[in-house]
C-alpha cells in the first residue's frame, strides 16, 4: 500500500493538517491562558470586594465583643442565614470550610477556613507575603485585624468557578477537535483540486516517455502548474518539429545521394556492358559525381560536428577587414562574369577571435548565394560596422537585389536542405547546406546570424561577431 505522504496530495494534506493543528493548538493554549488569567483577575477583584463587605460586619462584631473569640460561629451563622451563601460557600462536601483567613494586627492567624491547606508550607508563606495586602478591619480608626478571602491567600476555586473552567475547557477542546476534522476534510479537497492537473501532466509525461502518445494537456488557470503545462505543450511541439525535421533530413539526404549514385550506377553498368566506351571524358564525368558525393558527405559531417560542438577549429585574432577584402577580391571575377557589381563598405576596422578558414567559408557561402539569386546588372554590397542591436559586436551584412524570400520562410533558410519553392531550385540553389553550416559556426563563435528582406526587392543576410 502506498504511504499517504508518498505523493504530493498526501504531503499537502499532512501539511494543511499540521498547520491547522498547530494554529488550533496555539489558539487553544492562548484562549485558555487569556481566559484563565482574566477569570483569576475577576475572581480576585470579586474576592476583594467581598472582603471589604465582610470587614464592616467583622468590625461591628469585634467592637461588640472586644475580641475575635467565637468569630467562626458568627461566620457560620451568616452563611447559614443565606445572606452570605454565595460568598462563604466553599465546598458542599466540607460544610465547615469557609474560605477566609482572619489575622490579628501582628499577623497571627485568628481564624483559618482553609482546612487541608493550613499544613502546607505554601500556606504560611502565602500569609506572610500577603499580610500587607489583606483587607484591614478597622475599629475606632485602628486596625484590629486583617481579612483574606479565598484568592487573596491561595489560587483556589469554589464549585461554581470550577464548573465554569471545566465547561470552558470542554468548549475549547470540542472546537479544537472540530477544527482538526475540518482541516482533514479541507486538506483533502484542496489537495485533490491542486494535484488534479499534476496527475494529468504526469500521465501525459509517462505517455511521451513510453512513446504511446503526445497529447497536449489542457491549461487551466494561471498558476505555476498552468505555466508548467504550457511549457510541456511547447516541448511537445518542439519534439514534433524535431521529429519532422529528422524525417525530412533523412528524406533529403536520401534524395541528395540518390541522384549521383544513380548516375554512377547507370554509367558503370553501361561501361561494363560495352554500351559506352571508357573514354577520358566519361570517366572524368563519373569522377565529378564522386566529388559531389564527397562534398555532400563532408558538409554533413561538418554540420554535425558544429551542432555537437566538437568541430575542430584554430581560433586566432584576425582583422575582419582583411578577411572580407580577400573574399571580395577572389569573387570579383565571378561577379564580373555575371555583370554584377560587388562593393565592400567598411565603417570600422576591428579584430575578432575566430577560425579564419571557417569565417572565410561563411562569407563565401553568403556571397555565392547572392551571386546565384541576383539578376545581371544589379549589385551586391558587403557592409561591416557596429552591430545596431548588440553593443560590443561587429555586424557584417551582405545585401543583394534578388527576389528575396517570403517573410514566413526567413527563419527557414538556415535549416538543412532548405530551398525556397518560389526562387530556389536544385540547379541554382545547391544542396541547401551552406547557410546551415554558416549559422552553426557563427553561433559556435558566440555570435548570431539572420536574414531580412529588402525593399523593394532583395535579401540581406547578416551575422554579428564579438569584437576581440
Amino acid at each position: 500500500m502506498k504511504p499517504l505522504a508518498a505523493g504530493i496530495k498526501g504531503q499537502l494534506i499532512l501539511a494543511l493538517v499540521a498547520i491547522i493543528l498547530a494554529s488550533n493548538l496555539a489558539a487553544f493554549l492562548g484562549n485558555v491562558l487569556v481566559t484563565k488569567t482574566t477569570f483569576d483577575q475577576w475572581i480576585g477583584q470579586n474576592d476583594r470586594a467581598t472582603a471589604r463587605n465582610l470587614t464592616q460586619s467583622l468590625a461591628t462584631y469585634y467592637s461588640q465583643n472586644g475580641s475575635w473569640l467565637g468569630v467562626e460561629t458568627i461566620l457560620h451563622k451568616w452563611r447559614n442565614a443565606g445572606d452570605w451563601d454565595r460568598i462563604l460557600r466553599w465546598d458542599d462536601n466540607h460544610d465547615d470550610d469557609i474560605p477566609v483567613v482572619i489575622t490579628n494586627p501582628a499577623g497571627g492567624v485568628v481564624y483559618n477556613g482553609f482546612h487541608g491547606f493550613d499544613r502546607a508550607p505554601s500556606f504560611a508563606t502565602a500569609l506572610q507575603n500577603l499580610r500587607s495586602l489583606g483587607e484591614p478591619i478597622v475599629v475606632e480608626g485602628q486596625p484590629v485585624g486583617y481579612l483574606f478571602v479565598k484568592s487573596m491567600v491561595l489560587k483556589a476555586y469554589n464549585p461554581r468557578e470550577q464548573d465554569f473552567l471545566r465547561s470552558l475547557l470542554v468548549t475549547v477542546g470540542v472546537s479544537f477537535a472540530f477544527g482538526l476534522a475540518f482541516a482533514v476534510v479541507l486538506g483533502w479537497l484542496v489537495a485533490s483540486r491542486f494535484t488534479r492537473p499534476i496527475v494529468k501532466l504526469e500521465a501525459a509525461v509517462q505517455a511521451v516517455a513510453t512513446g504511446k502518445s503526445r497529447h497536449r494537456v489542457p491549461v487551466q488557470g494561471h498558476t505555476e502548474i498552468a505555466r508548467l503545462t504550457v511549457h510541456f505543450n511547447r516541448m511537445l511541439e518542439q519534439l514534433d518539429a524535431q521529429e519532422a525535421a529528422r524525417q525530412n533530413l533523412l528524406a533529403d539526404v536520401a534524395h541528395e545521394l540518390r541522384t549521383p549514385v544513380s548516375i554512377l550506377q547507370a554509367n558503370l553498368e553501361m561501361l561494363m556492358e560495352g554500351v559506352y566506351p571508357p573514354t577520358r571524358e566519361r570517366l572524368a564525368s563519373l569522377h565529378e559525381e564522386t566529388q559531389l558525393l564527397t562534398k555532400l558527405i563532408g558538409d554533413l559531417r561538418v554540420l554535425s560536428d558544429l551542432e555537437l560542438g566538437i568541430a575542430p577549429a584554430t581560433v586566432e585574432r584576425v582583422p575582419l577587414t582583411g578577411v572580407l577584402t580577400e573574399c571580395c577580391d577572389k569573387h570579383q571575377a565571378l561577379f564580373a562574369e555575371k555583370q554584377t557589381r560587388l562593393d565592400l563598405v567598411v565603417h570600422s576596422s576591428v579584430q575578432v577571435d575566430t577560425d579564419v578558414q571557417r569565417l572565410t567559408q561563411v562569407v563565401r557561402n553568403v556571397l555565392d548565394n547572392a551571386l546565384k539569386y541576383g539578376a545581371p546588372g544589379t549589385s551586391v554590397t558587403v557592409d561591416a560596422g557596429p552591430s545596431p542591436t548588440h553593443p560590443g559586436r561587429v555586424r557584417v551584412s551582405i545585401s543583394d537585389d534578388g527576389p528575396g524570400v517570403r517573410e514566413d520562410e526567413l527563419g527557414q533558410i538556415f535549416e538543412r536542405f532548405y530551398r525556397s519553392d518560389r526562387s530556389r531550385n536544385r540547379e541554382s540553389g545547391g544542396r541547401g547546406l551552406g547557410l546551415a553550416i554558416s549559422k552553426q559556426f557563427i553561433e559556435a563563435c558566440g555570435g548570431t546570424m539572420g536574414a531580412q528582406n529588402r525593399q523593394p526587392t532583395g535579401l540581406t543576410v547578416w551575422f554579428d561577431l564579438p569584437v576581440a
